[in-house]
């Protein structure tokens, strides 16, 4: 895979604008290491997830799966700023059994942090 398609598929990763099983199957055979990032997560993107949960346009089981095929790339970086908000956002959808909170409370949590209407 060219360089350039790898930013694509990492691109299509990071908005989510595609079924998230097209979005795996694009990732299967991608290397997830990488000795530079690629790609920028940014905050405005959780915020789009979380926007697209609450209005019923994405499952809480496909953001959790995005969250997963997230969380191991290495080609996938953040500002340094957003780090710490950005990583534990991820690591809360990836790993529900980790977490205290129902979906529907983390969800919730992640609107009132990321300001998001009433949260």
């Amino acid at each position: 895979m060219t360089d350039e398609r790898r930013i694509q598929v990492l691109q299509a990763l990071i908005a989510c604008n595609r079924p998230v099983d097209e979005l795996e199957q694009d990732m299967m055979g991608m290397s997830w290491d990488s000795a530079t990032d690629l790609v920028e997560l940014k905050v405005s993107d959780l915020r789009s997830i979380v926007e697209r949960i609450l209005s019923g346009a994405l499952s809480v089981t496909d953001a959790r799966r995005w969250a997963e095929l997230v969380e191991i790339r290495e080609d996938i970086g953040c500002s340094v700023d957003d780090a710490e908000v950005i990583e534990e956002f991820v690591f809360d959808l990836a790993n529900p059994d980790l977490v205290p909170e129902t979906a529907d409370a983390l969800i919730h949590k992640w609107a009132h942090r990321l300001g998001i209407g009433n949260g």
